[in-house]
């Protein structure tokens, strides 16, 4: 996880200000954002951070696996980081080392991590709720895939 942050660090310090000058990047970066704000609503108007949250502090402990820091390579953490994203991991921890105390601290996420909904969540919210939640992030996921696709045209 390190290495990979230093490499995301190493590839802004050296493409960052072009990138952020490309009008075509830009255009994507805004297209995720809302995508993301919209995802972020729906979830929160439906109990599902709540619920997660909840869960987090009881005894089961939540469901952010900390094998998740490994799906995010140097263009996703590079992404986190242009949206302005902190990248301050909790490397030693039994959780994802992106879980901070509210919650996910990544903008730019794995679509897992965006669409899984446990077996009790999904119980608690029912079939047709899921799927227009799911239809929701659906729409974040393709903006996100499209924004680091098009990072990934800057090099390593």
């Amino acid at each position: 996880m390190s290495q990979r942050l230093s490499r995301a660090e190493a590839f802004l310090a050296k493409r960052g200000e072009s990138i952020l000058k490309d009008k075509i990047f830009l255009a994507l970066a805004e297209e995720f954002i809302s995508s993301h704000k919209r995802t972020l609503a729906s979830f929160e108007t439906s109990g599902v951070f709540e619920f997660c949250k909840s869960c987090g502090n009881g005894p089961k402990g939540g469901c952010c696996l900390y094998e998740a820091g490994d799906w995010y390579e140097v263009h996703g953490l590079a992404l986190n980081m242009l949206l302005g994203v902190k990248m301050r991991p909790n490397l030693g921890g039994e959780y994802c080392p992106f879980l901070g105390e509210g919650g996910c601290i990544l903008i730019y996420r794995d679509q897992f991590c965006i669409n899984f909904f446990c077996e009790e969540l999904f119980s608690l919210l029912g079939k047709r709720e899921i799927q227009r939640l799911r239809a929701v992030a659906g729409k974040e996921i393709l903006a996100g895939i499209r924004l680091e696709s098009y990072l990934k045209r800057f090099g390593d």
